[in-house]
């Protein structure tokens, strides 16, 4: 006679499917009782193939979905992939042939068009207001990403590198005539113009607006130096930020950063045609301050 334990064994498996930063919470609810695999895929990795993983990334990322699916029985399988998710979600359901698929709501849409599987969205099952409250906090996300989208800087990053930027950034409005940043100061954050617009000075002599989307204090944050401009809000200006923390993590997105680069590039190209006059002492074609 077989035991309800060796019956759960060999039933197929619930397959989780989560992307970075979709909790596990939620999809553990969903998915029920019984044999599980849980896809964690991450971002692609300069120089690892997409459905290769590195061993001191899977081993954190193992050890923490252990913790939170410690006393589960029968004991989840761990799967770390990197690439697109949607195409590694195909590639391990082919492997664990699951009896459904459980991922977050948008993701979830699209996985039941893409694979043979019943899908359930992990949201469905959450209680009227946590439910509410994950979509809102879903639609804000979203908001972000659109406004990167709309940054012609951003032109042809991935969706999925997009998400991860928008998670790092902050929302922050402030008046006309607030400093964003300190011509000769130190500059602690990147600020990215959704609305508004702000002078910049050298000396005090108007070079320039920018208009949103605008980036400001890009060279200072990636070279870390003094400014060389002073940016000055003319309007109340609506716009996404991150701190020195936050930008160093920004630059572990290999699109995003390589942007910065260039957006740096062409903004120390406005200030060198400034001349000497405007240039501050001490700063030798104007690349040891930077705004």
């Amino acid at each position: 006679m077989v035991s309800a334990m060796e019956s759960q064994d060999r039933a197929a498996p619930a397959l989780i499917v989560l992307r970075y930063g979709d909790p596990l919470v939620d999809a553990l609810r969903a998915a029920g009782p019984g044999r599980l695999v849980i896809l964690r895929v991450l971002p692609p990795v300069s120089g690892i193939r997409s459905c290769e993983s590195t061993q001191a990334p899977e081993g954190m990322i193992r050890a923490d979905l252990a913790r939170l699916v410690a006393g589960r029985r029968p004991v989840p399988k761990l799967v770390v992939r990197f690439g697109d998710t949607v195409e590694q979600a195909h590639i391990v359901a082919g492997e664990v042939a699951p009896d459904r698929v459980v991922a977050a709501h948008d993701l979830a849409r699209r996985l039941a068009r893409a694979l043979p599987f019943r899908v359930v969205d992990a949201e469905e099952d959450l209680p009227g207001a946590p439910r509410l409250l994950r979509r809102a906090l879903g639609r804000r996300a979203d908001e972000k990403v659109a406004a990167l989208q709309a940054a012609a800087l951003f032109d042809g990053v991935p969706q999925r590198d997009l998400r991860r930027l928008a998670s790092l950034l902050d929302r922050a409005e402030v008046g006309a005539g607030h400093v964003l940043v300190g011509e000769g100061r130190r500059n602690d954050t990147l600020w990215l113009l959704l609305d508004g617009s702000a002078l910049r000075t050298i000396r005090g002599r108007e070079v320039g607006v920018l208009r949103a989307p605008a980036l400001v204090g890009a060279p200072s944050m990636v070279y870390n130096r003094p400014a060389i401009a002073t940016i000055t809000a003319l309007e109340p200006v609506k716009a996404l930020v991150a701190g020195r923390i936050q930008f160093q993590a920004i630059g572990a997105i290999d699109p995003v950063a390589l942007r910065l680069k260039a957006a740096t590039a062409d903004r120390l190209s406005d200030y060198l045609t400034a001349r000497d006059p405007l240039l501050p002492s001490g700063a030798p074609n104007g690349r040891r301050a930077l705004a």
